[in-house]
């Protein structure tokens, strides 16, 4: 849930002290206690679901082996509204004792138009080095096929490494 469908953005100009506990305050009572489904936004209230040691499923993190990926079993259920397969996953929280509240960081560590500048980063390099392999490929050179994902890896690296770097992270 946004947090201006919790207070709208004129009430919050009035309330006495800190928007950010008061916001956080109201939501207690606002939001339902239960998962709310990605896909439909729907919450799937705790009471309404029960859990058996068969509804946990194998989630990797991507559709090819990499030594390096995560992959975990995870708590799973149906939505109740659209019936896509949802999974529980726990995410890290930071406890803000000034506040009493707590959040995860979210959207405030990069934002749309930073996610923006990097894909097109991405694509511009992985572009670069897909036609450099059918370039090489064309030209007779015997190339090994698994280079060009060695290639796009390495591409997606160097743009995050480049972001990272404008934003203060030498090293």
């Amino acid at each position: 849930m946004k947090m201006n469908e919790i207070i709208n953005e004129s009430d919050i100009e009035n309330v006495e002290g800190c928007d950010v506990c008061e916001t956080h305050s109201i939501a207690y009572d606002k939001i339902k206690n239960g998962v709310s489904c990605p896909y439909c936004k729907e919450i799937n209230e705790f009471k309404t679901l029960t859990f058996t040691n068969d509804d946990y499923i194998v989630v990797g993190e991507e559709n090819v082996y990499d030594a390096e990926h995560e992959i975990n079993k995870y708590l799973s259920f149906q939505c109740i509204k659209c019936g896509e397969d949802i999974i529980l996953i726990p995410e890290k929280v930071i406890y803000n004792a000034n506040h009493d509240i707590f959040y995860t960081g979210g959207r405030s560590y990069i934002d749309d138009s930073e996610c923006e500048d990097i894909f097109k980063n991405v694509q511009d390099k992985i572009k670069q080095s897909i036609e450099n392999y059918l370039q090489r490929i064309k030209d007779g050179e015997e190339i090994e096929s698994f280079y060009p994902s060695l290639w796009c890896r390495r591409d997606m690296e160097s743009a995050i490494a480049e972001y990272l770097f404008k934003k203060g992270f030498k090293k």
